[in-house]
């Protein structure tokens, strides 16, 4: 989990959206909201484990990424419980 400042010119404008959005044969993009913010999810789509949310907040963009050599559904509940229960206090 980590914090940044809001690119410029949105979350599209972030390097790890740029990564994921250039290379669609691996990452699976997607969007959901929590609350008031549309959140961009990017899951890997070869072997392995690998889940990353953007989330833009104002002028900060909060980016979570789980990892693990095997996927199961787990993980992707564990995550939304993570999500769930993160709360933006400004």
């Amino acid at each position: 989990m980590i914090i940044t400042a809001l690119p410029a010119g949105g979350v599209k404008d972030d390097s790890a959206y740029k990564l994921y959005n250039a290379n669609p044969a691996l990452y699976k993009l997607s969007q959901v909201s929590y609350g008031p913010d549309p959140v961009i999810i990017a899951k890997r789509s070869d072997s392995g484990y690998q889940q990353t949310v953007l989330w833009p907040h104002g002028s900060y963009l909060l980016t979570v990424s789980m990892t693990a050599g095997t996927e199961t559904p787990l993980l992707d509940s564990e995550l939304q419980t993570v999500l769930s229960h993160l709360r933006w206090l400004i």
